[in-house]
C-alpha cells in the first residue's frame, strides 16, 4: 500500500470508529440517566 492509501485508510478508520464510540457514550449516557431518574445529566462518581 503506498502512503497516501495508508492515510487515507487512517482517515476513515478515524472517523468510524469517532462515529461509534459517540454514539456508544451518549446511549451509555441515556441508560445511566434512566437509571438514575435523571434526564441528561451526567453525575460524577
Amino acid at each position: 500500500m503506498t502512503a497516501a492509501a495508508w492515510t487515507t485508510f487512517a482517515v476513515v478508520a478515524g472517523f468510524v470508529w469517532g462515529g461509534f464510540l459517540l454514539l456508544l457514550v451518549v446511549a451509555m449516557r441515556k441508560e445511566r440517566g434512566k437509571r438514575d431518574g435523571e434526564t441528561g445529566s451526567v453525575r460524577v462518581p
